[in-house]
């Protein structure tokens, strides 16, 4: 029996005219298979990778577990370089030309494997280069396991291009058995390699875990590339190299500046008086904000590549109608999911002590901006997938300036970390206003071919 049919006959009944509804929309049925099966392979990695840190947390103890994270956690800092924007680019092109131009898509994805080959090695040389520099002020004695980050950082930067690439395929069955399969292979390996080789061993368990997942992610990828009838082009692939400069660079340049305009900010709040503590009560409502993210951010992947396929096929009426449903899907979903941290803010920050009780205030705005950014991220995606990237460039210049300006007059009024959230939603609410002010001065359009 089919889920979908599954579904119909145990929901309650005012819900069975929603699912006959998504039964007779063929975009929308693909909207919720593919969303079910990104949540239910996101939630079962992430479930098993959290019982496995747990018990590695255990059997390390605080202080190595601790320069494991933070080993890991200064490899990831450079994904952002290493990975060059092709993950966005290779989910945006595949869908758009599987059914149109076979031969091309191949070569995107032949460009893509290439592309992140070279940018995750040049990037993981500089890394093991900086390593001495990074590690001398504090932590000198980490200098050599931090090198064997280099590798993970290499190794995960070409796991994100595969996990696009299947995105592109619209493969969400097959990323989430990846998933699973990975975090099932993963577990046992992290916890052998904890137990018998301490910091060592957790570190080269990182890297063989994610060594294992590229060759399960590969499997799949095969097989879709098998079932649509497309070959890998490295030799020809030089002739997408345009795709490098309309696509790749103004969304790596997007995404530094956020990430510059998020970490100025926060220097910012620091710099007010108690600027620490109020900067401590900003990361615990920000861990709530990654909590009500979880599942708008494994519906919107779903989203992008359909809207991609669309524009490819000029399908004009299909793509603003799947814009204005998942607006009012994504403010829908963002609302009930803040809804319980919105009406109990107090109790919520009390799960981490007493002292950030007082900050409830700064987890009410951490969830009115994860409602606001819900329209953002239809708006972004709605700009990447007609290919108008430059154009979402230069409204995140203009919403990042924005943000900044806007903390840094809260801050004027002491209001700290409360001050910084509303910054950040001034800076989302500029973003959507620049983005419909252009396509009013430019015209909506799709089917805009690269």
């Amino acid at each position: 029996m089919k889920l979908s049919t599954l579904a119909h006959n145990h929901s309650p009944k005012f819900l069975k005219p929603l699912w006959e509804r998504v039964e007779r929309s063929p975009i929308a049925k693909r909207v919720a298979s593919g969303a079910f099966w990104s949540l239910v392979g996101a939630s079962v990695s992430r479930g098993l990778t959290f019982c496995a840190m747990i018990l590695v947390a255990r059997i390390l103890g605080k202080e190595v577990y601790g320069e494991f994270g933070f080993i890991r956690a200064t490899a990831m800092t450079f994904i952002a370089f290493s990975s060059f924007g092709m993950g966005i680019t290779a989910t945006k092109y595949i869908a758009e030309l599987l059914h149109s131009d076979k031969d091309r898509a191949g070569r995107i994805v032949g460009l893509s494997y290439l592309a992140t080959l070279l940018s995750a090695l040049l990037v993981a040389v500089v890394f093991y280069l900086l390593v001495p520099l990074i590690c001398q002020t504090r932590v000198p004695h980490l200098v050599e396991p931090m090198r064997l980050g280099a590798v993970l950082l290499f190794l995960t930067t070409i796991s994100g291009t595969q996990t696009s690439v299947m995105t592109g395929f619209q493969d969400f069955r097959g990323l989430a058995l990846s998933g699973f399969f990975g975090a099932l292979v993963m577990a046992p390996i992290y916890i052998v390699g904890a137990y018998f080789w301490g910091l060592w061993g957790a570190v080269t368990a990182a890297i063989v875990a994610i060594g294992l997942n590229l060759l399960i992610n590969s499997l799949f990828i095969y097989r879709n590339t098998r079932c649509y009838n497309i070959r890998y082009s490295f030799f020809e692939a030089h002739k997408e190299l345009p795709v490098l400069w309309q696509s790749n660079l103004p969304i790596v340049l997007s995404a530094i500046l956020v990430s510059v305009g998020m970490w100025l900010t926060q220097l910012m709040l620091l710099a007010q008086p108690n600027g620490t503590s109020q900067l401590g009560i900003y990361y615990v409502a920000f861990n709530f904000q990654l909590l009500m993210l979880f599942l708008p951010q494994h519906v919107f992947p779903v989203i992008f590549p359909i809207l991609s396929e669309l524009n490819g096929r000029g399908d004009k009426a299909r793509f603003w109608r799947l814009i204005r449903n998942s607006w009012l899907l994504g403010t829908s979903l963002s609302f009930l999911v803040a809804l319980p941290f919105l009406c109990f803010p107090r109790w919520f920050m009390g799960l981490s002590g007493a002292e950030y009780v007082d900050g409830w205030q700064v987890l009410l705005a951490a969830g009115i901006f994860v409602v606001i950014s819900a329209t953002n991220s239809v708006v972004w995606q709605c700009l990447v997938s007609q290919g108008r990237n430059w154009l979402q460039l230069g409204c995140s210049v203009l919403s990042t300036s924005v943000s900044v300006s806007a903390c840094y007059c809260f801050f004027q009024w002491q209001w700290g970390a409360v001050g910084l959230y509303f910054g950040h939603i001034c800076g989302c609410l500029a973003f959507t206003l620049f983005v419909l002010c252009a396509v009013v001065l430019l015209g909506k359009g799709t089917g805009r071919r690269p």
